[in-house]
């Protein structure tokens, strides 16, 4: 079965059909909401909102290691992480649609293994490729068969947040990343990511890109005055 976790602006799913909630608990806790399970056309799946059905959530406060057990425990097999983030790179403006294939991840303190206690066993991942290739090209397919424009590839760069990132830290994401694919955004898909490799389950995550990032409060003015909001050597 395949689930679908929401990031920001994406709560629900008006599309799905034969809706029901069940609401579940888990040995890590509860997760950010009820479960939705129904259907969109004649495939089952389930719905997850990462950060509450009211978006009370912040990042930090995610329990990302609850989400991912109580999908297991529904029988989910693969997800498709929803995020909205800010672009860094020409290309990734507002509107674009990425599927990413690599993480850097900038956060810390969080819980993302499930594998620690006095009982557990040290387990180590290859998190060499984070996503999955197969359901990635199954997205890709999908959005061509449809004709819906999707950059293929791009690094997410996730962060602590909840707030926004300093110009310095953008610079430093554009560095780390060395290409012009990245993306960035405080929201932060790598816990999920890394405790879904722990279970052994195809993951793939689709990016809309909301702003520009590295622009700061002038970003809305920057487009009407004609500055390139893309500057993050300015600072802007």
């Amino acid at each position: 079965m395949l689930a679908i976790l929401g990031g920001s602006g994406l709560s629900q799913l008006s599309s799905m059909e034969g809706v029901r909630r069940k609401k579940v608990t888990t040995a890590y806790g509860e997760p950010s909401a009820a479960l939705t399970l129904g259907r969109i056309g004649s495939r089952e799946l389930v719905f997850l909102a990462r950060h509450g059905d009211r978006h009370a959530l912040a990042p930090h406060q995610v329990n990302y290691r609850a989400n991912i057990q109580a999908l297991k425990d529904a029988g989910v097999k693969e997800i498709v992480s929803i995020a909205t983030v800010g672009g860094i790179g020409r290309g990734f403006g507002p509107g674009v649609l990425v599927v990413p294939d690599q993480i850097i991840d900038y956060t810390w303190g969080r819980a993302a293994t499930f594998f620690e206690g006095p009982e557990a066993r040290i387990t180590h991942i290859d998190f060499t490729r984070p996503y999955s290739t197969a359901l990635r090209q199954r997205i890709l397919a999908a959005a061509a068969a449809c004709g819906e424009a999707v950059a293929d590839g791009g690094v997410y760069a996730t962060t602590q947040g909840p707030r926004l990132e300093t110009a310095a830290e953008v610079r430093r994401a554009k560095r780390d990343s060395n290409t012009r694919r990245s993306r960035w955004s405080p929201t932060t898909p790598r816990g999920a990511a890394t405790a879904l490799k722990r279970s052994h389950w195809s993951a793939s995550k689709r990016c809309s890109a909301r702003r520009w990032t590295g622009c700061g409060a002038s970003s809305r003015n920057s487009h009407r005055s004609g500055h390139d909001p893309r500057s993050f050597e300015n600072g802007r």
